[in-house]
């Protein structure tokens, strides 16, 4: 346990900057939005709401999030996503 923690502090202190967005428009990008979405209903929701048809909806949301986190950050190779750089009106 003390060198898994040892692990984690190492990262944290490592990498502590987030990684730039795809386009700076301001927006958020998919996997930050559906990040929100299922994490706002999963905090609101009670447990009387979560029937075998609610249960599968929240499956799907994870899964269609894990599809776009691994589409935005673990591609690589020529379809890889690249960050957009702005020209400027000049």
């Amino acid at each position: 346990m003390l060198d898994l923690g040892d692990s984690q502090i190492t990262y944290r202190a490592r990498y502590l900057a987030s990684l730039p967005p795809l386009v700076d428009d301001g927006m958020m990008e998919k996997p930050r939005r559906l990040h929100m979405r299922l994490a706002s209903d999963l905090s609101t929701a009670s447990a009387a709401d979560l029937d075998p048809k609610r249960i599968f909806i929240i499956e799907q949301n994870l899964l269609s999030l894990a599809e776009a986190i691994a589409a935005r950050y673990f591609q690589h190779g020529p379809n890889a996503a690249r960050v957009a750089k702005n020209a400027g009106l000049a």
